[in-house]
């Protein structure tokens, strides 16, 4: 079965939380396959070719939510063939993608690598019998900037864009509805800090806060959620080997206190 056929079959048993998403991002403009968002001039004026409007991944356990609900808020979709055609691009589309991925296949210091491998990790606090053959749907990952440039090389999108797509955000978010979520990267952090109230200094709070200064309590649909605002992975920056060693045992520890002390 072809990608193209499993876009047809998952539209013609779409899942709840797809149709959500899909509907609100026909509503503001940036569904890919009926793109029309109102900021598009601005951001436009300043590159020929914009590739326009990538849904967020949502894996079918993330969905279920069979497992606290690990979301990913990542940079720009960067250079991939995946998602060439405005249908791929669709909530459909995007999980038919991922979720028949090898993600294996790239460089463990890959971003895509070390999502899945990170998304693994953290689930592996409540359900240790997990392994990476189950990465795949176990977590849900957007962008914070829903287009982006036709680049040759890896650099990142203009921080217009990012000022324009983060007013999408705050709604997405309460589509998506996440216990837990990793930010990748200061742009990142800064749309879901945009997004979101911060809960951190509520004293019930503060033993989870207080494990890290990356770590923070932010507060979605009326209910308290762990933000860890790591460090974006990427092979290259040097950063991304000291993190896993040094910041990962604090995302793990505060994953589990706040699991934990919220009864997820």
């Amino acid at each position: 079965m072809t990608i193209a056929d499993i876009i047809l079959v998952r539209e013609n048993k779409e899942s709840e939380m797809l149709t959500q998403l899909k509907r609100y991002y026909d509503e503001v403009g940036i569904l890919s396959t009926n793109f029309h968002c109102q900021y598009f001039d601005q951001c436009v004026s300043e590159f020929k070719d914009l590739v326009k409007g990538k849904s967020a991944y949502v894996g079918s356990r993330y969905e279920e939510h069979s497992l606290p609900r690990i979301l990913f808020v990542s940079l720009d979709m960067g250079s991939d063939d995946s998602f060439e055609t405005p249908q791929q691009r669709t909530p459909q589309g995007v999980r038919a993608v991922e979720e028949n991925r090898y993600w294996q296949q790239f460089n463990p210091l890959n971003h895509w690598y070390a999502t899945h491998k990170l998304a693994v990790l953290i689930a592996q606090v409540f359900e240790p019998q997990l392994t990476y053959q189950d990465a795949n749907s176990i977590f849900a990952h957007t962008n914070s900037a829903k287009c982006c440039p036709v680049k040759s090389g890896k650099e990142m999108a203009p921080a217009v864009l990012y000022r324009n797509c983060r007013h999408y955000m705050h709604d997405e978010l309460e589509i998506l509805n996440p216990d837990i979520i990793v930010s990748q990267g200061t742009r990142a952090m800064d749309a879901v800090h945009f997004s979101t109230e911060n809960i951190s200094h509520i004293s019930e709070y503060q033993i989870i806060s207080k494990i890290h200064e990356r770590i923070e309590i932010v507060k979605i649909n009326q209910h308290p959620v762990l933000l860890i605002n790591s460090i974006f992975p990427s092979w290259r920056n040097d950063r991304t080997r000291k993190q896993e060693k040094e910041l990962y045992p604090f995302y793990l520890q505060a994953a589990k206190v706040f699991t934990s002390f919220v009864h997820l």
